[in-house]
């Protein structure tokens, strides 16, 4: 069976494959900037990549609560901030970097903390 290409996974090949096989196949977020558009207004996305089994589990706890009025859930990723001046080879993009609107110029925040929680609401 062949990998798949890194663009496979987020698209333009930003490097969430890498990190991903990096950080021992634990689940990995890229965080990227929408610039607004005729529709829309700006907007922040999150893609997460994790392996096969835990990806299997997550919807079927989806599954499971969709629709439930007294369920809330949380998917937190971890973000330190952008940097607020350049300095090349990090891999904390710029905030000039992150909001650049030529699409092959502008840089993704990569995470290596996904978590997720669910939690009940009590009646009242």
């Amino acid at each position: 069976m062949q990998r798949p290409e890194e663009h496979e996974y987020d698209g333009a090949g930003r490097g969430l494959k890498a990190a991903f096989l990096k950080n021992g196949g634990k689940a990995c977020a890229i965080i990227q900037y929408f610039d607004k558009d005729a529709q829309n207004a700006p907007a922040v996305g999150l893609d997460v990549l994790m392996n096969p089994q835990t990806a299997a589990e997550v919807i079927n706890l989806f599954r499971s609560i969709m629709g439930r009025p007294d369920v809330r859930y949380v998917i937190s990723v971890g973000f330190l901030g952008l940097r607020g001046k350049e300095s090349p080879g990090n891999a904390i993009p710029s905030v000039a970097e992150f909001i650049d609107t030529d699409f092959l110029r502008l840089r993704a925040y990569i995470s290596d903390e996904v978590s997720i929680s669910v939690t009940t609401i009590p009646s009242r």
